[in-house]
């Protein structure tokens, strides 16, 4: 038998949702019209009490005879009753607060609350409290969350991923997604909600095995998070949606403003203050814009508010209180391949054998290695790749001016700059003493320019210290697979480029 959380009314636009959910959840759902069929409830073994008063509607809260004056007096009046029959009972209550609102301020009326749940929360989140509150294990609740959250998961989807080819991950609509989007092409490989799925894309993008593009941008429901919104105007005075645009005329006679219908007396149009009859438009009156007039009050208004509602749950809010999400496609990078092949998602420490300790850059046998990899890799994948060869202008003179030992230090800071603009994915690597070698994955010719071109005003402000020297730097880039397939081709056509970069005046880019 699945435990019953019971559900006190009076509060009552998220009832339905909740009730659902719990079903949903495997657990049993009760709706109490009052405390009284509550404490019946609990003597017929409910397992927990649940109280939303996250979005009451305090304004049309009816008191009369309560005791009240304070509707928020008689909210809390009943939290602490609520907690008081759940404690006589030995049943746990959880109580869903807004999001401006304290559990310190029922606490210290006295009420013995198990668990507060705060707006907004996910689905999912609740469901896992209230099991919690029960005693019941949360992997029964949500059993791919715990193989999620491991990275042989993730290597495992990643490792499917390429063997069949699939290089983006898109999103697509879903009307029983609470977002609205589901990915597919994941579901082959992993049973994950969609609110899971997109927690391991994010995963996984926040360590550059993914990039991410923005898709589309979304509003929440702040009460059940779902993206079941329904815009609709409203009376900014009444609230209600029963709103017609009106034609007004303005009398020029007595200045009187209203709308044409109070105006008109079958075919005839006669001022309801001044009862003289309008017969010339620009004469006798005038139309001015459209205004709008609420069917209920009457009200008379030229712009309307505009009132979000929740298809879901029945909230109702303005549109700046509502969740903005953003929904994104995924495209696998470099680094992907590259941790299938390692076997782990975290790169382990850098052997001190693959760097140059005097520039901090990697050493150039590594770099060869790399680039082999990138050519297989881009080849399969089709992917373009730049290769750029650097170096620091007149880093002879400064030599025989400063010694080797400054002039590797100038190296060094170059290095340095480099590795703080670099992505994980690009390799950069002393080559020929004095020069560094960089290789940039999935990055075309303009790409490797604008590298380049940050990197040149990052060294203007870059100073060596105990001179006023400033680094300035001549680079020549290479493209897979424009200037070639092999890696020595590659390299001769970047260091060509270079040269050329060099010969012509320095501090120069030559492509």
């Amino acid at each position: 038998m699945p435990e019953t959380v019971l559900l006190l009314e009076g509060f009552g636009e998220n009832i339905d949702f909740l009730r659902e959910l719990m079903e949903k959840s495997g657990l049993g759902a009760k709706v109490c019209a009052d405390t009284a069929a509550l404490e019946t409830a609990l003597k017929e073994g409910a397992g927990l009490v649940l109280l939303d008063i996250s979005n009451p509607d305090l304004s049309r809260l009816d008191i009369t005879g309560l005791g009240f004056t304070d509707p928020r007096e008689y909210v809390e009046s009943t939290v602490k009753h609520t907690a008081e029959a759940a404690r006589r009972a030995g049943k746990p209550l959880l109580v869903i607060l807004g999001r401006d609102d304290s559990e310190a301020r029922f606490t210290e009326a006295g009420a013995v609350v198990a668990d507060f749940v705060t707006q907004p929360y996910y689905p999912d989140e609740l469901v896992k409290r209230i099991r919690k509150s029960l005693g019941i294990s949360t992997k029964k609740t949500l059993p791919e969350a715990a193989r999620m959250n491991t990275d042989s998961l993730k290597l495992q989807l990643l490792r499917n991923l390429l063997d069949d080819g699939v290089a983006t991950i898109s999103p697509i609509c879903d009307t029983d997604s609470p977002f609205g989007y589901t990915y597919p092409s994941l579901s082959k490989y992993v049973d994950l909600t969609p609110e899971k799925m997109v927690e391991m894309l994010d995963d996984m993008a926040s360590r550059a095995i993914l990039s991410r593009k923005l898709h589309d941008k979304i509003h929440i429901c702040p009460t059940c998070n779902r993206y079941n919104m329904n815009f609709r105007e409203v009376c900014p005075e009444c609230g209600s949606p029963d709103i017609d645009v009106q034609e007004m005329i303005h009398h020029f006679a007595c200045g009187h403003v209203g709308p044409m219908s109070r105006f008109q007396q079958g075919l005839r149009l006669i001022c309801p203050k001044c009862r003289a009859e309008l017969r010339h438009i620009g004469l006798d009156y005038e139309k001015p814009t459209e205004t709008y007039l609420c069917r209920v009050n009457g009200h008379i208004f030229t712009e309307p508010d505009v009132e979000a509602v929740c298809v879901a749950c029945g909230g109702k809010f303005s549109p700046k209180d509502l969740i903005d999400r953003s929904i994104y496609s995924y495209e696998l990078t470099g680094r992907a391949e590259d941790v299938v092949q390692m076997g782990q998602l975290e790169p382990t420490q850098i052997d001190p054998l693959l760097l140059d300790r005097q520039v901090g850059l990697y050493h150039f046998a590594y770099f060869e290695r790399e680039l082999a990899t990138e050519i297989s890799r881009s080849t399969r994948h089709k992917h373009p790749f730049g290769l750029i060869i650097l170096g620091i202008d007149f880093y002879e003179d400064f030599v025989k001016k400063f010694g080797r030992s400054d002039a590797l230090q100038y190296l060094a800071t170059l290095g340095q700059v480099i590795k703080e603009m670099m992505r994980m994915s690009d390799v950069p690597a002393r080559y020929k003493t004095q020069n560094v070698a960089m290789l940039l994955s999935e990055t075309p010719r303009d790409g490797c320019v604008a590298f380049l071109k940050r990197l040149r005003e990052r060294l203007e402000h870059v100073k060596l210290p105990r001179t006023d020297v400033k680094i300035s730097i001549s680079a020549g880039i290479s493209v897979f697979p424009e200037h070639g397939e092999e890696g020595a081709t590659l390299l001769a056509a970047a260091e060509e480029a270079f040269e050329r970069a060099v010969n012509t005046g320095r501090d120069l880019i030559a492509k």
